[in-house]
């Protein structure tokens, strides 16, 4: 008879458990504990991800109808609700959430692959929310009578993988979050009009670094002028649907505008507030 491991387990040992424990070790996640360790929970709730379940209940009927194979998937020789519960509610959640950062890192590093050339990488940010009933998530209140929670997301557009996640409650404004992002030194920025905030890109540059490129939407009274163009390739096209022009964009907060054929270096707020609406371009 052939014994092998369960296909879970087979799956998770490609996880990193030094990296895991080093990262424990660092919030103190298993200080004082005797039997449920973090890496005990974090494997049940792996568990139901993908076993397809859909609450807290609902993962511990499956872990209980698999008992006596708990240990050999690495979840230890009991789950039980209780303590699942407190291990979520107690435990510091940066334990997961940089473990989780660790192999988005490694699977872009695996990814790489420089398709605009452009000398950075290239990032879309954008928001989508998830509608949650009132009655059951009732921190997430969203209107009068609905709850949501909405998740902001920074797109590698060139290896077509997530790199950073940031959920809020659904009435947070998108151009909120903007300062919640882990920037570069030389990106490019890709965004719609709901992050349209030049008083908050200023800052933005203020606190991390000096030459911020970003390729915002911008209000009908302002426009791009384009520089130079490149063409995209057959990958690429998979990923830019509307467009095959590419804009090379200086400092917002240090851009050279231009109003009625000259030249200024104030910055935007100051140009709008002196010549109202106009048509402003900036090179």
């Amino acid at each position: 008879m052939f014994q092998d491991k369960y296909v879970f387990a087979q799956l998770t040992s490609f996880l990193n458990r030094s990296k895991f424990n080093r990262i424990v070790t660092k919030y103190d996640g298993d200080k004082y504990v005797k039997h449920f360790t973090c890496w005990n929970q974090l494997l049940a709730l792996m568990f139901g991800q993908p076993s397809n379940r859909e609450s807290l209940r609902d993962l511990i009927v499956a872990l209980e109808a698999h008992h006596s194979k708990c240990y050999h998937l690495g979840m230890g020789k009991n789950v039980s609700k209780p303590s699942l519960a407190r291990a979520n509610q107690d435990r510091d959640y940066h334990i997961f959430e940089e473990y989780a950062y660790y192999p988005v890192s490694e699977a872009r590093q695996k990814c790489a692959n420089h398709i605009f050339k452009l000398g950075g990488n290239v990032y879309a940010f954008d928001s989508t929310t998830i509608d949650l009933c009132l009655s059951v998530f009732w921190c997430a209140k969203f209107r009068k009578k609905k709850g949501g929670i909405k998740v902001h997301t920074l797109y590698d557009v060139e290896t077509q993988i997530p790199a950073f996640f940031h959920i809020t409650e659904a009435s947070v404004h998108d151009s909120k979050v903007m300062i919640e992002i882990p920037y570069e030194p030389s990106p490019y920025y890709i965004s719609d009009r709901g992050y349209n905030n030049f008083k908050m890109l200023y800052k933005i540059h203020q606190y991390h670094f000096e030459q911020f490129e970003s390729i915002p939407y911008l209000l009908n009274s302002c426009h791009y002028i384009p520089i130079s163009c490149q063409e995209i390739g057959r990958f690429a096209q998979h990923v830019v649907f509307s467009s095959s022009v590419c804009l090379d964009v200086k400092p917002i907060c240090s851009a050279n505008f231009l109003h009625n054929g000259k030249s200024t270096d104030c910055p935007f707020s100051e140009l709008k507030k002196k010549h109202g609406n106009d048509t402003a371009s900036f090179q």
